[in-house]
Order: structure tokens, then C-alpha cells, then sequence
């Protein structure tokens, strides 16, 4: 396995609003080499939960009410939050 990349913490925080449980869990390290965070890696990680509702229903995608309890929120930051880099003080919400 290869290291995740510098500034990365290498966990999720997953949290339902609906019976006020968190959970953490391990981030996939192959969606953290492919992408760098903020956007990409907040979209990844949005698909990857619609895909486990398949069983629920045919399509999630189209299915879902997006104001509905079942809707994921993924709020994503870059490992360059917090320096120097240009724009990198930003996080992306997926929704």
C-alpha cells in the first residue's frame, strides 16, 4: 500500500443528522491519490454512497428526494487548506 498524500488525515467523519450518530472510518486510499480533494474527492465519495442505495432503489441518482433524510452532504477540503497555496482556504459541498 502506498502512503495517502501529505495532508491528508486518512479518515472520514460520517454523521446522521437523523439519529445524532458519528462515526468514523477509514478514507479509500486509491480516491486519495486520484484525487487531490475539495471537488473530486468530495463528488468520489458522493457516487460511492448513491451506489450503496442501489438495493433501495434503481436509481438513486434520480430516485432521491434532495431535501430527503437518505441525501448525502459531503463537505470536502484539499490537503493544501490552510497554506499559501492560491484558493486552497476553500472547501466544496456535494450534495
Amino acid at each position: 500500500m502506498s502512503p495517502l498524500p501529505l495532508g491528508t488525515t486518512g479518515r472520514v467523519l460520517e454523521v446522521d443528522l437523523a439519529s445524532g450518530s458519528a462515526s468514523t472510518h477509514a478514507l479509500d486510499e486509491r480516491l486519495a491519490e486520484l484525487f487531490l480533494g475539495g471537488r473530486g474527492l468530495g463528488t468520489a465519495l458522493l457516487v460511492e454512497r448513491l451506489l450503496r442505495l442501489r438495493d433501495r432503489h434503481e436509481n438513486p441518482f434520480r430516485a432521491l428526494d434532495p431535501l430527503g433524510p437518505e441525501n448525502p452532504l459531503i463537505l470536502a477540503t484539499s490537503p493544501a487548506n490552510g497554506t499559501s497555496v492560491p484558493t486552497s482556504a476553500r472547501f466544496h459541498a456535494n450534495f
